[in-house]
């Protein structure tokens, strides 16, 4: 009997054309299952359901650009006898997904999968939706840089092989123009009602962090006066060309620390490490940083006026830098030379903990600031715990930590330091020199010992790279042929 029936079955195959569109989607053309062959069309008292054959492409534009409210406007009625209609279930879902309908939304998704559609699309067009929305939150508060990763991603997951450069500015100026529509409606609303005084910040900014920051991305420009003169000290500045990029710096010509800076930096390049086994293994962990979606924050503490953040932002252009300097005529110079750049700056020292300390003077020029438990003004403190807070808050990964804090490392590296485990990382100068017989590096020494990292000198500077964190990739480049 079951041969019998799988007889019936395979004759019923044979007899029964089934019917597709060409590749053009233009003409239908009668196919036989299993042989290709072409048949002719014969009469029949059906009627043809004719369907707009360009609404599959132009729905990918309009969710290419963001046009939810087309993508919306798709009812189920013109989708049902589409041969597309699967893909255009699911781009309407998204529509709706983005306009807040959650309903409709949930509906149009099991319409796609009931039609046809796969997880792995449905998953990738709903997930670049939230990443679209991510966006959209960081343009209202004016993160631009966090905007354009977000819209980015969202492209590059539900168009995987689409020119993502051309349509990134699309998708931010079509979302901004949403939002200002949406802002607009209730302006009036918020601007009426009564509200409390409420102290601002230097920058406005969403950063949820223990302590205050500003933004050298949004920092107004500087006035006239302010570069040419700080604080009663002349300033130039000079064309700096490095890493194949051209700028310029500003700097006071008399100044011992701004001279010196410069020139271990970009002339002597002290900070270079790409030719070491294990600075190759630093920058492969940037990469995959970057595929898997993480944005690794750069910790410079002793920033100075900004030289090592150029530096930072040249070597890894997808990274941010949080730049930690405690004096203020430095601090001045920092943000002109970092405007419209990923730094953050905390001005301030870093020790062992959040604390306030005492700024000291040692007549070591611009570059010899440090802080202690007596001396001048007080000087607001962070600790690396304070910083991987901050991290975690602002969905930062800790990449490097750089530190030349003129003896304060002894603070800093003072206790258990599990914060170290983070840390892929660390470009530090140590002082024992400023400090005989007080022993100042023994408390950094111990603790990079203890948690597995190796060191290699260059210049002034030690390097310390986590063997723990370092250790797959070491051993996926170990295994290349």
């Amino acid at each position: 009997m079951l041969k019998a029936l799988a007889n019936w079955l395979n004759s019923r195959t044979e007899k029964r054309p089934s019917l597709r569109s060409d590749i053009n989607g233009t003409q239908p053309v009668i196919t036989k299952d299993y042989t290709g062959e072409l048949e002719p069309i014969e009469k029949s008292t059906s009627q043809l359901v004719l369907y707009d054959e360009n609404l599959l492409e132009r729905s990918r534009t309009e969710w290419e650009c963001g046009d939810w409210d087309s993508l919306a406007k798709i009812e189920r009625g013109a989708l049902q006898h589409h041969p597309d209609r699967a893909k255009l279930a699911l781009l309407a879902a998204a529509g709706h997904q983005q306009i807040g309908d959650m309903s409709a939304t949930r509906q149009f998704t099991r319409l796609a999968q009931d039609w046809g559609c796969n997880k792995k699309l449905v998953s990738q067009i709903l997930i670049a939706g939230v990443h679209n929305t991510l966006g959209s939150v960081a343009a209202l508060g004016k993160e631009e840089r966090h905007a354009l990763k977000h819209f980015e991603t969202s492209i590059t997951i539900g168009a995987p092989g689409s020119d993502w450069k051309h349509l990134v500015p699309a998708r931010m100026q079509s979302q901004l123009k949403n939002l200002k529509s949406a802002t607009c409606s209730s302006e009036k609303l918020i601007n009426s009602t009564p509200r409390a005084d409420k102290k601002t910040t230097p920058v406005d900014c969403l950063l949820t962090s223990p302590f205050e920051i500003q933004n050298c991305n949004k920092l107004p420009l500087p006035s006239h006066d302010k570069l040419t003169r700080i604080n009663g000290r002349t300033i130039t500045s000079k064309i700096i060309e490095y890493s194949g990029r051209t700028f310029n710096f500003f700097y006071r010509p008399k100044s011992k620390g701004d001279t010196g800076v410069i020139k271990q930096l970009f002339e002597e390049k002290q900070y270079e490490f790409g030719w070491l086994p294990q600075g190759k293994l630093i920058y492969e962990l940037f990469k995959e940083m970057i595929r898997d979606g993480q944005n690794p924050l750069i910790i410079d503490a002793g920033a100075n006026i900004g030289a090592s953040c150029i530096w930072f932002v040249l070597k890894f252009e997808k990274s941010t830098i949080l730049a930690i300097e405690p004096d203020t005529d430095n601090c001045e110079l920092l943000k002109i030379n970092n405007s419209n750049l990923p730094v953050l700056l905390f001005q301030g020292a870093l020790a062992d903990t959040a604390r306030t300390l005492k700024l000291q003077d040692p007549g070591l020029s611009d570059w010899g600031f440090r802080v202690g438990p007596t001396g001048g003004r007080s000087i607001d403190c962070i600790g690396p715990d304070e910083i991987i807070k901050f991290c975690t808050l602002n969905n930062y990964k800790p990449f490097i930590l750089k530190i030349d804090i003129e003896g304060g490392e002894s603070l800093v590296f003072d206790g258990a330091c599990e914060w170290l485990k983070q840390i892929p990382m660390i470009i530090i100068e140590l002082h024992d020199w400023m400090f005989p017989g007080e022993n100042s590096s023994h408390n950094f020494l111990k603790a990079i010992t203890e948690h597995k990292f190796e060191i290699i000198t260059r210049g002034e500077n030690i390097m310390c790279f986590n063997q723990l964190l370092l250790k797959d990739l070491n051993n996926n480049q170990s295994s290349k042929i």
